[in-house]
């Protein structure tokens, strides 16, 4: 009947909130770099919680994201 659209307001509302507090504490580069967490951590929790398989190929890619994020997080400014 058209109500499952609105279930979705708040969340969208939480995550704007949620990721402008995220730039006003980290800055805009370290957010964005854990924000490219987000399709590694999809993998990971399809395989965790889903039981899903995935290949060496996205392996590699989740290793060469979170390597990126750490390398970042750790760059001195």
């Amino acid at each position: 009947s058209g109500g499952t659209g609105a279930s979705f307001v708040p969340m969208i509302v939480a995550n704007l909130w949620l990721a402008a507090k995220a730039v006003e504490n980290m800055g805009a580069g370290k957010t964005a770099a854990i924000g490219s967490l987000g399709p590694a951590l999809t993998i990971a929790f399809g395989w965790i919680i889903l039981g899903e398989a995935f290949s060496w190929m996205q392996l590699l890619g989740m290793s060469l994201v979170i390597g990126g994020v750490w390398w970042v997080g750790k760059a001195k400014h």
